[in-house]
Order: structure tokens, then sequence, then C-alpha cells
């Protein structure tokens, strides 16, 4: 059996003295032809954690062809609790906040030096800003920020670099959980208008992003003749409403019970979400496909 004796406070100890973090004002964008573009975020309510849902308006980021700017406002209270002989260094000791990454999808992880202060700091407020390079990471960013010690002054117990614990977290759900899916287009005469396709092993796990595929032919006759802006808007929101019917239909309703708590952008996640904001009818087939397609008449109404 193994005992730990710590020998100095845990920042566990030290946040019910009043000491707070919190993470505002969180904002994204990417590049595109030297221009900057602006995406949607949103807190979302998925259970345990902070959700933050990513959404591109105008329908054109990609993870794999573009890049991803997140920043955010910092707000730090009651730092001094942090220094002295009831703190975790001594008065002259030197404080850091390091943001750091994790993309479980993409198996990489990273961190980043943000911020520094002292017992004199009192409130203190920054902003960080993390750019991730085109294609480098897929599905969703779980994000924290660590506090570490830089210097801990007449304190010999803590040396430069230790981690302190975690003082603030969120995650990024990419691609807007539940809220839009990618479309595809192929020329490919002879085919079908578009398909679907729903490939997952675990619907509760594997993500929508990953596992959900909606190809439009291009090189059907219905797409050629329907060149008019507000015909393929019509045409879209059709093959829209359908697809999710379709991804509905392929999950047993356990697989997306609103009571449930799923891996946050998975399918069974990422539909859940859809039915609580479509406000879908789920009593019958008809009563779906009425209900996805009075949602979606709104929601593309209120976008134009």
């Amino acid at each position: 059996m193994r005992n730990n004796i710590v020998l100095y406070p845990t920042l566990d100890g030290i946040t019910k003295t009043g000491f707070e973090c919190r993470t505002k004002n969180v904002s994204a964008t990417y590049s595109e032809n030297d221009t900057i573009y602006e995406l949607s975020c949103k807190d979302e309510d998925l259970g345990k954690g902070r959700f933050i849902s990513i959404v591109d308006d105008r329908g054109k980021w990609s993870l794999d062809k573009h890049n991803l700017i997140i920043e955010g406002d910092v707000y730090i209270s009651n730092t001094d609790v942090l220094f002295g002989n009831e703190g975790l260094v001594s008065k002259d000791g030197l404080l850091g906040v390091g943001l750091v990454w994790r993309s479980r999808s993409s198996s990489l992880r990273g961190a980043n030096r943000i911020a520094q202060f002292s017992s004199k700091s009192g409130n203190i407020r920054f902003r960080f800003k993390k750019e991730f390079p085109v294609a480098s990471i897929r599905g969703n960013i779980d994000i924290s920020l660590e506090l570490y010690v830089i210097s801990s002054g007449s304190n010999r117990l803590l040396t430069s670099g230790s981690t302190l614990g975690e003082i603030d977290s969120f995650t990024l759900i990419l691609e807007g959980i539940g809220s839009t899916f990618t479309v595809f287009e192929k020329s490919a005469p002879g085919e079908p208008l578009w398909s679907v396709d729903c490939d997952w092993d675990d619907p509760e796990y594997n993500q929508f992003s990953e596992s959900v595929r909606v190809t439009i032919n291009t090189a059907h006759p219905a797409w050629i003749c329907s060149a008019d802006d507000e015909v393929r808007k019509e045409l879209l929101k059709e093959i829209m409403a359908s697809s999710m019917q379709v991804i509905i239909s392929e999950l047993e309703p356990d697989e997306y019970n609103p009571a449930s708590e799923y891996e946050p952008g998975s399918v069974s996640n990422a539909i859940v979400y859809f039915i609580s904001r479509a406000k879908v009818d789920l009593s019958t087939p008809s009563t779906i496909a009425s209900s996805i397609r009075t949602y979606l008449d709104k929601s593309m109404k209120d976008n134009n």
C-alpha cells in the first residue's frame, strides 16, 4: 500500500479561499486567400463540463483545407492567495499559465505558455491565441489552462516547471455538432442525385463528422436544371432533411436517448442535439419527416 505525503499546499485547497479562473469570449477564425473569416462559437449543454460548438455559417470551412485560430479572454481573481506561507510558492515566487490542448481523434497534444504573474499582480486579465495549421487536427479539441511554477522563490520544495493543476477547461466541438454536416459533391452520370453513407462501429463514440458523408451528384439532371440559387437551396434542404431521416433510422432508440451521456461530437451525441434543437417528433416516420422539414424551413429562412 502506497501513502502519499503532500509537503506543500495543493491547488484544491487554494481554490476554497477565493482564487478563480474564468475563460470568456472564446472566438474562432480561419484564413483564406489573405482574408480572415469568423466562425460561430456557441456554448452547448452536453452534460458535465463546458462545450463550445464551432460552425461556419458560410459553409466553406474545412479542417482539411483551412487553419483554425482560437482566442479567448482569461480572468483570474485573487491571485495573492497563491503566494506566501499559506500559498503554493513564496512571496517572491513567479507562477505561469499554460494552455494545454489535446485532439483525441488525431492522437496529438501540445502546450503553450500564455501568461505569468507574481504576488503583486492582483486580479489579472489576458487574451490567449492558439493557431492549428491546415490538416493538423481532426475531431474535437480538449483545452485546459494549467498553473505551473516559473520560480518558487525561497520555497525549495517546488522546482521550475512543476505543474500545480488545472484551473479552467473546455472542449471545442468542431464542424458544428448536430447543427450542420459537410456535403460533398461528385460527378457521376447515371447515378442517383444524392446518397448518405453511415459508417460507424459505435455511434456512441465514433465522431459524427467522420462517420457521416452526404454526397450530391452534380451530373444528375435535377441538379443541372436547378442552377437558380433559390431552387438549388430548396433542393439542398430536401437532401438534408432526407439524410437526417436516414441517419436517425440507422440508430436504435437507445443510441439517441436524451437522458444518456455520449462522447462529445459522436454520432449519438449529434443526433440527440439535433433532435432537441429541431424539436423532432419521433412518434412516426411521417412526424419525423414533417418536423425536420419544419425546422429546416425556419432555420434556413432565418439565415438568409
